[in-house]
């Protein structure tokens, strides 16, 4: 008896199992074909077809959302919408994805605002901790520029994604546009907490710290960086914050470290040879640029007026002439090589040919106040040692004298014990300067004085 009962029981279960099954691939059959006629547009036809899968499985909610897409298709959102209420009263709920597609209908049929509201109502009910319902805050809010809101539940999602880089400098980017400065590096320091080694946060705070001028904080961060990944790109970068914060041989040395490991570096080249011109290191000026040029030939156009200064500086002074000749040949239009051929030939006291170069310095392009003065002074000087008095002259009738005489009031001195015009030109090494000195003797400062009417 009872073998029969466990027989009977086994074969209603295997019934019911059957039934089960077909009512799943009946329900499915009719849904993949409401799919087909949604393609073909037919949304009449794919209603009537979704209608008979809910018929069949009307938990379903998959099915509900098939048919809310086909009337939003259909431009009947607010059916749409209907369809999916429905479903929340048979079932008294729905999922996240659908109240998505909720949201969505909403927006349709009424307005994106009220999407958004819909959205954040879900967000602090139910779904507060759904990454979809939260993505989907952020998109509209943005969308609607509701800076405050997209901020808000941003956050709530970092907080639930804290490994989230991309959403973490997403967020970054719209504080620091809404200069929102203290949040915005608050947010990269608790970013890089949860993911200290991260290249991407670490890159972003030293724009940050950068761009705040913060350059103190800016360097700590790129040490971070250069202990992962030691590249020429990150030393430049240190070496530009070591520049911008007057740190010029931090600076200079990190050019260095980029030689060592591309020798032929140009930018790093320059700015190694203008901190040593500017620092007087006139050996290492003249070693590197041959470096350079032995790199690049065509560098040395570029490079061949700090070249040969620095050999005057030196005093390898037929080395430099040699160099000063080859750039005069290739007739330049700017003041220095004209200039330095005249301080060579007034110190050989070949007069007359400074003064040919004088004329072409005082034509060339780039000539500043100070070097206008500094070369009349040389001319001035050249017609009182030659005691060319015409010429002399004729200088006074262009030039205002007195104005050249005062405004290089301290670099004439009067003698009374020279009987004749000093000029003294020489490269000065320790200031890296060209002193220009011209010595008057007493009568002929008198003269200047009581014919020209200067005064000294």
């Amino acid at each position: 008896m009872n073998k029969l009962k466990i027989a009977l029981l086994y074969t209603l279960l295997t019934l019911s199992s059957k039934v089960f099954s077909q009512n799943y691939t009946d329900a499915k059959y009719y849904a993949d074909e409401s799919k087909k006629l949604l393609i073909e547009k037919e949304h009449t036809k794919s209603i009537e077809m979704i209608d008979k899968a809910i018929k069949i499985d009307s938990l379903n909610e998959d099915y509900y959302i098939q048919k809310a897409e086909i009337y939003y298709e259909d431009s009947k959102c607010e059916k749409g919408l209907e369809v999916l209420l429905k479903h929340i009263d048979i079932t008294g709920g729905i999922s996240e994805k659908g109240m998505v597609y909720i949201s969505e209908l909403v927006e349709c049929s009424f307005s994106k605002e009220k999407s958004l509201k819909t959205l954040i109502t879900a967000a602090n009910s139910n779904y507060g901790d759904s990454k979809l319902i939260l993505t989907q805050i952020i998109s509209k809010s943005l969308d609607l520029k509701d800076y405050d809101n997209a901020i808000l539940y941003y956050n709530k999602y970092i907080n639930l994604t804290p490994n989230d880089v991309d959403s973490i400098n997403s967020l970054y980017t719209l504080l620091y546009g809404l200069n929102k400065f203290d949040e915005a590096e608050k947010l990269l320091l608790s970013g890089l907490n949860n993911n200290p080694d991260n290249p991407i946060l670490l890159s972003n705070l030293t724009g940050f710290y950068f761009a705040r001028n913060d350059y103190a904080s800016c360097i700590s961060i790129i040490n971070k960086i250069l202990k992962q990944n030691y590249t020429i790109e990150n030393i430049k970068y240190r070496a530009i914050v070591y520049e911008k914060n007057n740190q010029m041989e931090l600076a200079y040395n990190d050019y260095k470290k980029i030689i060592e490991i591309d020798n032929c570096n140009e930018e790093a080249y320059r700015k190694i040879l203008q901190y040593e011109y500017d620092n007087r290191n006139y050996e290492n000026v003249i070693s590197n640029s041959l470096n350079f040029i032995n790199c690049n030939a065509k560098a040395e156009n570029d490079l061949i007026d700090g070249l040969y200064t620095s050999m005057f500086f030196l005093n390898e002074n037929k080395k430099g002439v040699k160099l000063l000749d080859k750039r005069l040949s290739q007739k330049p239009d700017v003041f220095l090589p004209y200039y330095t051929k005249a301080i060579i030939l007034i110190k050989q006291k070949e007069y007359e040919k400074a003064l040919q170069y004088i004329e072409l310095a005082l034509k060339s392009n780039n000539i500043d106040k100070s070097d206008y003065l500094t070369i009349n002074l040389l001319k001035l000087g050249i017609y009182l040692v030659l005691e060319d008095y015409k010429s002399l002259s004729s200088f006074a009738t262009v030039y205002d004298l007195t104005k050249v005489i005062s405004e290089n009031n301290a670099s004439i001195s009067r003698s009374k014990e020279a009987k004749k015009v000093e000029l003294n030109v020489s490269f000065d090494k320790q200031k890296g300067i060209i002193n220009n000195t011209l010595v008057i003797p007493s009568k002929t400062m008198n003269l200047l004085i009581d014919k020209y009417g200067v005064s000294f």
